[in-house]
């Protein structure tokens, strides 16, 4: 099977994409900074809930990406906070599959739900087709 061909990034004035990943697991946060700086990203990686808060509203940032680590409830009220507050793309990382969080996560706001461990080239597409649908939205 060939690469997966690169979809274009959104064009906001050649803003160079800037992606806030909430993580605090090293192995999550190598992957995730060696896939998205290798592309073209900018990344700020953040690990507790008041800093993720913070940066989503005093900073520039274009998408959200989110390790999993906490209760399901804590997860919700991010994704709310995420998309009510700051109206951004959310991609959500799990340890394993779970059809029914993964749906309660969905309908509270994450464009994405991805499961670890994940290839590099499934995330970038999918934070690509994210970024592509948030750009047409705005």
């Amino acid at each position: 099977m060939g690469e997966i061909p690169h979809l274009p990034l959104p064009t906001r004035e050649s803003h160079t994409p800037h992606i806030l990943a909430v993580a605090q697991d090293c192995e999550v946060l190598t992957a995730l900074i060696s896939a998205l700086l290798g592309h073209g990203f900018r990344i700020t990686v953040v690990s507790d809930r008041a800093t993720m808060e913070r940066a989503v509203t005093e900073r520039s940032i274009d998408l959200v990406l989110i390790d999993i680590l906490v209760p399901t409830d804590e997860v919700l009220s991010l994704c709310r906070l995420v998309r009510e507050a700051a109206g951004l793309p959310l991609i959500l990382l799990a340890k394993r599959a779970n059809e029914a969080h993964a749906i309660q996560a969905l309908e509270y706001g994450a464009d994405g739900y991805l499961i670890k461990p994940f290839s590099s080239q499934e995330l970038l597409a999918r934070v690509r087709a994210a970024l592509c649908r948030s750009d047409e939205i705005d």
